[in-house]
């Protein structure tokens, strides 16, 4: 199948996008083709911003990339682009999960026309948080699956592109590509998981802010708090 490449551009690079562009090709190397870049987060200044996304449409007319986009902005964060009279980024990349959905920020993406890109990028491991984790779980187990197989198919069903990760030689490389997640998903429907939107995948209510439900997930307390764990929501 086709491999599509990502890279991303940090905040402190948004003065330079198109040389970050140019530096994030020549490390990919020949033969990868151009990439789909997003402006990794919104942790700038509102003009910073705007500067950063007009140079990526710069760097997009000029062929420096397939496509672009935004990672971890809000919808307060798209509105701006549009009262700028810039056009939608073509992904909105955002954690989402069923224990934090960003509805309104989903609702502001599709109705500009951008596609929706779920990267957990949270381990989401249970280790020290996730109060709905065991749900996840009992789905997983009545529908012969792992439970990061339910999370991808919660993330399918709701029309997301999806990002799962793992390490090159794990098993989940194998069990969380196209054909084994066809029968997975097969198999939730018979479950009367994917009917759709159904109260067994919905886990927690739409508009809950990340960490609202203790998910720490293996991070310090610390670490789940303030603008840099919860972007969307910085002015």
């Amino acid at each position: 199948g086709k491999v599509a490449v990502t890279t991303k551009i940090l905040p402190s690079a948004f003065a330079d996008v198109r040389g970050a562009i140019e530096r994030s090709r020549s490390a990919l190397g020949d033969g990868v083709g151009k990439p789909l870049v997003l402006l990794h987060s919104p942790l700038a200044s509102p003009v910073a911003r705007l500067k950063a996304y007009e140079a990526l449409l710069l760097a997009e007319q000029e062929g420096l990339c397939s496509a672009i986009g935004v990672a971890n902005w809000g919808a307060a964060h798209l509105d701006a682009l549009a009262a700028a009279g810039l056009p939608a980024p073509a992904v909105v990349q955002l954690e989402l999960s069923p224990f934090n959905q960003r509805g309104e920020t989903v609702r502001a993406a599709r109705a500009r026309g951008s596609v929706v890109q779920a990267s957990t990028w949270s381990k989401l491991s249970g280790q020290t948080g996730a109060k709905n984790w065991g749900r996840v779980k009992a789905v997983a187990e009545q529908a012969g699956c792992t439970p990061q197989q339910v999370l991808i198919a919660w993330s399918l069903a709701r029309g997301f592109l999806v990002t799962p990760k793992a390490p090159a030689d794990s098993p989940a490389v194998r069990e969380n590509a196209p054909p084994a997640m066809a029968a997975v998903c097969a198999a939730l429907s018979k479950a009367g998981y994917l009917a759709p939107w159904p109260v067994g995948f919905d886990l927690c209510e739409e508009g809950l802010k990340t960490g609202a439900l203790g998910r720490t997930d293996g991070w310090g307390l610390s670490d789940v708090s303030g603008a840099a764990w919860d972007p969307t929501l910085v002015p």
